[in-house]
């Protein structure tokens, strides 16, 4: 993503929202290196959001995206109470296939959860939180493609 993308400044350890909100948190880089990519985490409160962004490897057919979302929102499902989600909704997010879902976790917390393809580049945002909290779509809405 490199060091600002989209409100994640990477190098000052920030969130900016578009209505111009700031939020300072942690960077946590959690992927195998033979993948590029990031995650990024921030906890207010007893509210967490994160990015997670990783490119598939060539050898990966991301032609059809939606059978790799899909496998990711089932693999993040197994964490969910029940193991499923409560809602998923597919449609289109820029031109990009995207599924926003709502999920539980074991605790009691929603996980809502926004995951896109733009050609091999996977992006996963998340909000841990109250699920009716307008923060949630704040968050998704302040993706943007370049």
């Amino acid at each position: 993503l490199g060091p600002t993308w989209q409100g994640v400044d990477g190098t000052g350890y920030t969130i900016t929202f578009d209505d111009g909100a700031i939020y300072h948190g942690v960077i946590s880089w959690a992927l195998p290196e033979i993948w590029p990519g990031a995650v990024y985490s921030l906890e207010v409160g007893a509210t967490a959001y994160v990015v997670q962004t990783a490119v598939y490897p060539a050898d990966v057919d991301a032609r059809q995206p939606r059978p790799l979302l899909q496998a990711a929102l089932d693999t993040r499902a197994q964490s969910l109470a029940g193991r499923k989600w409560k809602s998923v909704n597919w449609r289109e997010l820029q031109g990009a296939p995207t599924a926003e879902t709502v999920g539980v976790l074991p605790n009691g917390t929603a996980l809502r959860q926004l995951l896109t393809m733009r050609g091999s580049r996977f992006v996963s945002l998340a909000f841990l939180g109250p699920e009716s909290s307008p923060d949630a779509a704040r968050f998704f809405n302040s993706l943007k493609f370049r």
